[in-house]
């Protein structure tokens, strides 16, 4: 990887939270739009995930589902298209604080690479976000997936 200014953890946790917002207005947006058919289908999967005694709320666990699956499923597109050389290597948070991903070329990744960087990104949540502490110790400030994916997050203006 050429010599170039990586970002360390503020920078991107700054990035990180306007994305998390920006999704979650773009996701209470959407709801609204295709609720009903949704709805339903995440009643059906709730429905199966019930014990025999009825105990959990139909209503409650359908919404619970509805919202797991989005939450995960949009990040992981935003991420992945706006990262990748499609969105220039920024989303919307990254471009407010001047960072991009870039790949060892020094351009933005292609699709497949960025999406491959951003469900990593996400499976690292699952412990808790240990994984992406990495980025505090790692003396080049990659991630994981970084690691993984042959790219980094630089200062977007040098």
């Amino acid at each position: 990887m050429a010599d170039i200014s990586r970002i360390g953890l503020g920078a991107r946790f700054a990035a990180a939270w306007v994305d998390w917002l920006i999704a979650f207005v773009a996701i209470a947006v959407g709801v609204d739009a295709w609720w009903i058919g949704k709805y339903e289908a995440s009643l059906h999967l709730a429905r199966q995930l019930m014990n025999d005694d009825g105990a959990m709320d139909l209503e409650y666990a359908g919404l619970m589902t509805l919202a797991m699956q989005i939450f995960t499923v949009f990040p992981a597109v935003y991420g992945a298209i706006l990262t990748s050389s499609l969105g220039g290597g920024q989303t919307l948070g990254m471009r407010m604080v001047g960072i991009r991903v870039v790949d060892g070329s020094g351009r933005p990744p292609g699709l497949a690479r960025a999406a491959i960087r951003s469900l990593l990104w996400l499976v690292s949540l699952i412990p808790l976000g240990v994984v992406l502490l990495w980025m505090g110790v790692d003396s080049e400030k990659r991630g994981v997936h970084d690691r993984l994916t042959g790219t980094s997050v630089v200062d977007a203006r040098a």
